[in-house]
């Protein structure tokens, strides 16, 4: 079951919450292999980007944001 959250608590917890990858992937319910696999992205981009080792390009952002429903600027 999939809690229903407002989008200021969604915001709000995004705030606290880093990377905003890491966040909207979980938020969206998304192993990092389906992202991967629905992306195009690899899998090990995205643990990258999560662990902070890397940032999102804006073609991989845009990508991720396509599959994840959110706007682009959200993850870079």
């Amino acid at each position: 079951m999939r809690i229903q959250s407002t989008k200021t608590e969604t915001e709000e917890t995004l705030q606290e919450v880093e990377p905003p990858l890491q966040f909207w992937r979980l938020y969206r319910g998304l192993h990092i292999a389906e992202l991967a696999r629905r992306s195009g992205v690899t899998y090990a981009f995205i643990d990258a980007v999560e662990m902070r080792r890397k940032r999102c390009t804006s073609q991989s952002a845009k990508k991720l944001a396509a599959v994840l429903d959110i706007p682009i600027e959200k993850l870079l």
